[in-house]
């Protein structure tokens, strides 16, 4: 009978040499991965940041090479005598970050990157690629590029590198979905290359952050897709990835890529402690820094804040890794390159502007309160676009309609959502009850329970030291919008254009000597509050029962008293005055609405028939093709039989 690591038995074994090599217990997670690698199962795991994801590497190596210099451990061990495990990462900032963690525990460890293989080809006159055949090293940290390249195929195709591959391991692979597909196509040959491995050797694909998503945008199965990971054949390790120690905040930033000035961040400028700013873009962070930098007075290069990209020199950016590490309050804006693998323990707030999904907030997130013990409340602060964060459910609308574009709505979501940190546990398909690990660490430092009360900023609404805002924060009453009353984006920008027609037509009907501006008399924030209005307490059904009572004169109290007609005008003297082409507008915009959802609606159900209409076609057309093919078959079969019967024919004749 074979041995199994996976069970109780070959548990307590790895968990015994690694404790002997180490001086640390692993966590269930890592004997879940560490365990099914050793049985060459392929592997996904989705835990929490900071939990040890890297732990994959190398314990797997201490086990196997334990394993190979002692076969009295587990005499049923067949695996590689010397193995190699290749470790695909994202950055060179995480395969610098790996590389010392690996020494740590004295494995050796290569590096293969385009600079690294630059400089030694130019300080040592060596090819990386024939150094990595070398028996000397246990673990081979590369890019995908690298991964991909002619030079890593012809060391794949050497036999006796082939004997030593104990596995393919791919870390922050939510960054296959992030990059993939348009910025870094080699992710997304990953499956491809590992079909060239040696058979069996099992593939490893490690994040904190995996969306199943759904059926039209799904990081889950895109991910399994581009390793060629089939349902039923490989092993899910999933453990909640929620940080209930975290306080999380959504806001709007009201200024955009294009602004110069940023004043929602003037309170960066009194801020304590370390903190880490991520933005999408070079340029847009340079902007920040200088920004603040102007606003500081009197800074000195200590307190000034940092800026971490890929145009600065390696020496500039480690430096501020260093300043990073080792100083008690810093500033720091950062590119996504320092997104993913860096860790260090104790930066009490992240702040991330204009995340591009859900994964990629909870990633960068994860960067803040790392060790408990030096930061026992991290904060997350995400800025949002402002139209993500005040049409949050025009945008979810939207996606509903046109499911071919492919919407991502979990940030929209996260808008909506009452509770933050519920949100989160529900995208991900968190189980806040989930049972403990039982390694000694988590026995002394437990996880946090789910905070009761909770403190972000959906159940414990923020004051900012900033500028007043006009955006509106989502509320729960615009959560549970029926389909057939939401209004797209597309919708809205209809509705605005009709409203700012009523603006003008109520402009002319007032005095010559009201010099009112126009926008005193029906603002753009006035109109998108109406809009949210029509989706709720201001829906069809309302406007017409109104409009129907006034022209009947059935109200039992002036139009501008009424309650739903009070939360459009306010105390605007000038809206008072033109109640009814209010609602007359209101109706004709609820028309527009019908008429666009119905040809939606129209649209849907010809694509739905289409689709069908083509697989019944597609179907018949098969069973037609397989129908000529069985004649063609039996008309070969009587012309073979023919020319039979020919022949015999002739040789009796022969006979005669």
């Amino acid at each position: 009978m074979v041995f199994q690591f996976s069970s109780p038995e070959g548990r307590s074994l790895c968990s015994r040499i690694i404790q002997d090599k180490t001086e640390q217990e692993p966590h269930d997670h890592q004997l879940d991965v560490i365990t099914r690698v050793l049985d060459r199962k392929h592997v996904l795991a989705v835990t929490y940041t900071g939990s040890g994801k890297s732990g994959y590497i190398y314990m797997v190596i201490i086990v196997l090479r334990a394993l190979a210099s002692d076969p009295s451990l587990c005499p049923q061990y067949k695996g590689p005598q010397n193995p190699v495990i290749t470790v695909i990462c994202p950055t060179n900032a995480l395969e610098d970050d790996l590389e010392a963690k690996m020494h740590r525990y004295s494995i050796p460890t290569l590096v293969i990157s385009k600079e690294r293989r630059e400089k030694m080809k130019n300080e040592q006159d060596k090819d990386i690629f024939r150094e990595a055949k070398s028996t000397s090293y246990s673990v081979l940290l590369m890019t995908p590029e690298m991964l991909a390249s002619n030079a890593f195929g012809h060391l794949l195709e050497d036999p006796a590198f082939a004997r030593r591959e104990a596995a393919l391991m791919v870390d922050e692979a939510h960054l296959m979905w992030v990059w993939g597909p348009g910025f870094r196509a080699e992710y997304t040959q990953i499956g491809h290359i590992h079909s060239r491995f040696s058979k069996g050797c099992p593939l490893v694909a490690f994040t904190a952050t995996l969306r199943s998503g759904t059926a039209e945008v799904s990081p889950r199965n895109a991910v399994c897709r581009f390793l060629g990971l089939q349902a039923g054949h490989f092993h899910f390790v999933h453990r909640s990835n929620a940080r209930y120690e975290m306080k999380i905040s959504v806001r709007p930033l009201h200024q955009s890529r294009q602004s110069d000035r940023f004043p929602d961040l003037d309170w960066l400028l009194h801020a304590k402690g370390k903190i880490l700013v991520f933005c999408s873009s070079i340029k847009w962070g340079s902007k920040i820094a200088f920004y603040l930098l102007g606003k500081q007075s009197g800074a000195t290069m200590a307190s000034r804040p940092r800026t971490y990209h890929r145009l600065h020199t390696d020496e500039y950016n480690r430096e501020t890794l260093e300043l990073l590490r080792t100083s008690s309050s810093l500033l720091v804006i950062a590119t996504d390159t320092l997104s993913v693998g860096i860790d260090i323990p104790d930066i009490d707030l992240v702040i991330i502007i204009h995340p591009t999904d859900l994964d990629d907030a909870v990633q960068k997130g994860g960067r803040a309160g790392r060790d408990s013990i030096a930061v026992p409340s991290p904060h997350l602060i995400i800025y949002l676009p402002n139209k993500t964060y005040t049409e949050a459910s025009a945008i979810i609308a939207e996606a509903e309609e046109s499911p071919h574009k492919r919407i991502d709505t979990s940030l929209p979501q996260l808008a909506l959502a009452v509770c933050k940190v519920a949100n989160i546990d529900e995208q991900y398909e968190n189980d806040p009850d989930e049972l403990p690990c039982s390694c000694s660490s988590c026995r002394t430092r437990p996880r946090h329970p789910f905070p009761s009360p909770c403190t972000c900023s959906g159940c414990q609404p923020e004051v900012v030291d900033a500028p007043a805002s006009s955006a509106q924060p989502a509320t729960a009453s615009t959560q549970k919008i029926p389909a057939k009353k939401r209004i797209s984006v597309s919708m809205r920008e209809i509705g605005r254009k009709e409203l700012e027609g009523l603006r003008w037509d109520i402009a002319r009907g007032i005095a010559e000597d009201d010099d009112a501006p126009l926008i005193a008399i029906l603002s753009p924030q006035t109109m998108d509050r109406w809009l949210d209005l029509m989706q709720t307490k201001l829906d069809s059904e309302t406007v017409s029962a109104l409009i129907s009572g006034e022209h009947l004169r059935e109200l039992d109290k002036p139009l501008e008293d009424i309650h739903e007609i009070q939360l459009l005008i306010a105390d605007n003297r000038h809206l008072r005055a033109a109640c009814t082409k209010i609602l007359s507008c209101l109706a004709k915009l609820h028309a527009i609405f019908h008429d666009i959802r119905e040809m939606a609606r129209v649209k849907r159900n010809a694509q739905a028939r289409l689709r069908r209409q083509t697989q019944k076609a597609a179907k018949e057309a098969e069973i037609a093709r397989a129908a000529t093919a069985q004649v063609q078959m039996e008309l070969h079969a009587i012309e073979e039989q023919a020319g039979i019967d020919n022949v015999e024919s002739d040789d009796c004749e022969e006979d005669v």
